[in-house]
């Protein structure tokens, strides 16, 4: 089976990237808005109890899909801090249960002008999709975190970085199935 990071800030267009790499490749999409809807019938967002149910969903799907031998893939969006610790130990957490069960992890950074993801975060889906759906809103996310990868990081692993402030979802869809030759 394979594992699609697809990671970045709010509103880079994760999700809709998603949803485009799994009509081409008929992968199944674990998106964090699924979880956090879930979740938030029983805790409060940010607590650790919060984040602890959120990572454990990840995992047992992961390890569940894995077994599954009608799946070809998994796309998984995350939001990724790269000065959270936390952030680097779940990835790290996630590369170790690929490895156990013979999943192959791709990662793929998508990045776009601030502007752009102003423009987006105001979105009538975003909005459906019970997301933050405004520029303040944004800017709170963002505030003292770091989105951006240490490509050092990245070196011994599969890794694709798009800048997506012109480019459509599908046209990101292509790049991705091309570089990883899906």
């Amino acid at each position: 089976m394979k594992l699609v990071i697809i990671f970045g800030p709010p509103a880079v267009g994760k999700l809709t990237v998603g949803r485009e790499l799994a009509k081409k490749c008929g992968f199944r999409i674990l998106h964090k808005q699924e979880i956090f809807d879930l979740l938030d019938d029983f805790f409060f967002f940010g607590t650790d109890e919060y984040r602890q149910a959120d990572e454990g969903i990840r995992e047992l799907i992961i390890k569940t899909a894995a077994k599954q031998k009608h799946l070809a893939g998994l796309i998984m969006t995350f939001v990724w801090a790269f000065n959270d610790q936390r952030d680097m130990d779940f990835i790290k957490k996630i590369l170790q249960i690929s490895k156990k069960n013979k999943i192959d992890v791709y990662f793929v950074e998508l990045q776009s002008s601030e502007s752009e993801r102003k423009a987006r975060v105001t979105s009538e889906t975003r909005k459906e999709m019970k997301k933050v759906a405004t520029i303040k809103g944004l800017e709170a996310l963002e505030k003292d975190k770091d989105f951006s990868s240490n490509v050092d990081y990245f070196a011994d692993k599969n890794y694709l970085k798009l800048d997506n402030t012109v480019l459509s979802a599908e046209k990101c869809a292509e790049l991705i199935v091309e570089y990883f030759k899906f």
